[in-house]
């Protein structure tokens, strides 16, 4: 009987065991795809700051050449009115999405 309590104990701290080693490499794995998550997140924030960088300096330029010295078009050959640039300049302090 006692090494029948012993056996059934033995099996219990086996199973224990080989549960605790599972869990231990399930924790490995989730915390590599964690850190690669952290990295492709870092990397995906720091495109899109570029890429609104990129639009905002594409929209100052365009405020700068249609609406502020108005020298767009140039000669401004397309007869662009006060409105249409007025238009514009709604557009850019709106938040201008230049893609």
């Amino acid at each position: 009987m006692l090494e029948a309590s012993l056996s059934q104990l033995e099996q219990l701290v086996s199973d224990l065991v080989q549960q605790n080693q599972t869990l231990l490499q399930t924790n490995q794995t989730l915390s590599t795809e964690l850190a690669q998550a952290k990295d492709e997140n870092e990397n995906l924030q720091l495109n899109l700051m570029e890429q609104e960088e990129k639009h905002g300096a594409t929209a100052a330029r365009i405020q700068a050449q249609a609406i502020t010295t108005q020298i767009m078009p140039l000669g401004n050959i397309t007869q662009m009115t006060q409105q249409e640039r007025d238009l514009i300049g709604a557009w850019i302090a709106q938040g201008a999405q230049t893609n």
